[in-house]
């Protein structure tokens, strides 16, 4: 057997993944003389020496040193490409179809599924203020079904316009749009609407349809929107010349029972109409701007927000039996929804304002 090599003799160290030059062996020997001299001493916890890949027992130091909160333990986690990255819905990693071990993926487009809310109800967009199911300027779009047709409760800020333009088209029987006021948030999408769909009838309350058919960025507040950041600077409204007004107590019936009316509800702005759903699966309110969950409201300093009027809208809104409340943004209430219109009614009894959002 050839003698071991001197130290100098000896090949250069191999170097581990990182670049780094190691040998093997990393922990201390035995003394010299004493029993076991020239063996690696037992890992912690384990026996026998350290016989993984080169750079192993540093890997397996840093380990150690993060345990303690050492600078070295801060290592980068690593990304499993055997397994395919999936849009989280509530907190949970969606597997895809057909994964398997070894297969690179990439991840899929941001795309977001309708969400079924009852029997007659989906919502299809919702932005950065909801749920992020399509553009981030989007408010809640609702799709109502009947047995005779289907309306779109609005339309979003425009980007996800055609999206919903398919959907609509999916329907069968006439198909509306009813628009609950004119920021652009919630009509910058009708234009296109108006031209995707053949045969949809876009109504808003006035005087917001004249502003929605003019494209008035200044009469719609799009100014301010833009001077607040809230829309980009190259944001344009589009106009929408199809659109025709709605009359307070007008009501759109979808067939089944599935019947919809309009409740003229001024104070957010002018022109803001809430629709109330009527269903076989109980009493919905679309309620746009004019009140959220928890008996919120959305005051802002525009040129057409009115304090008086938006006291007498939510006074009248409290006065309605719902089972459901389907806000403009934020949280959704599938059930006993009634609560919080009262609870705005019994701030505005004390002679103050309900809490204001956006």
């Amino acid at each position: 057997m050839a003698p071991r090599p001197r130290r100098a003799d000896r090949p250069p160290p191999r170097p581990d993944r990182g670049g780094r030059a190691v040998h093997r062996r990393l922990r201390p020997r035995h003394p010299g003389g004493q029993p076991g001299a020239g063996r690696a001493l037992p890992r912690a916890g384990g026996g026998g020496a350290s016989r993984g890949r080169p750079g192993h027992a540093v890997r397996h130091r840093r380990e150690q040193a993060g345990a303690r909160g050492h600078p070295l333990g801060r290592l980068r986690p690593r990304l499993d490409h055997r397994r395919p990255l999936r849009r989280r819905i509530g907190g949970a990693r969606r597997r895809g179809p057909g994964d398997q071990a070894g297969r690179r993926h990439h991840p899929l487009p941001r795309r977001g599924p309708d969400v079924k809310l009852t029997e007659h109800i989906d919502l299809i967009g919702s932005g950065a203020a909801g749920f992020d199911l399509t553009d981030p300027l989007d408010c809640h779009v609702y799709l109502v079904r009947g047995p005779a047709g289907a309306a779109l409760i609005d339309a979003g800020a425009g980007a996800s316009a055609r999206q919903f333009a398919q959907r609509l088209r999916g329907e069968t029987g006439e198909r509306h749009l009813l628009l609950t006021h004119g920021h652009a948030d919630h009509a910058g999408g009708a234009a296109e609407l108006a031209r995707s769909v053949e045969g949809i009838a876009v109504r808003a309350g006035a005087p917001a349809d004249q502003w929605i058919a003019s494209g008035d960025e200044k009469l719609l507040s799009v100014d301010r929107g833009k001077a607040a950041g809230v829309y980009p600077d190259e944001y344009a409204f589009a106009a929408c010349p199809a659109v025709r007004p709605i009359a307070d107590g007008e009501q759109i019936d979808l067939g089944g029972g599935v019947v919809l009316r309009a409740v003229a509800t001024p104070g957010h702005a002018d022109g803001h109409i809430c629709y109330l759903l009527d269903a076989p699966e109980g009493r919905a309110l679309f309620s746009g701007d004019c009140v959220f969950t928890g008996g919120r409201i959305s005051l802002q300093n525009l040129h057409d927000t009115r304090v008086p009027e938006y006291a007498a809208s939510l006074t009248r809104l409290a006065g309605l039996e719902v089972d459901m409340l389907l806000p403009g943004h934020h949280e959704i209430s599938l059930a006993r929804a009634g609560r919080h219109l009262r609870a705005a009614r019994d701030v505005l009894s004390r002679g103050l304002l309900p809490g204001s959002t956006t």
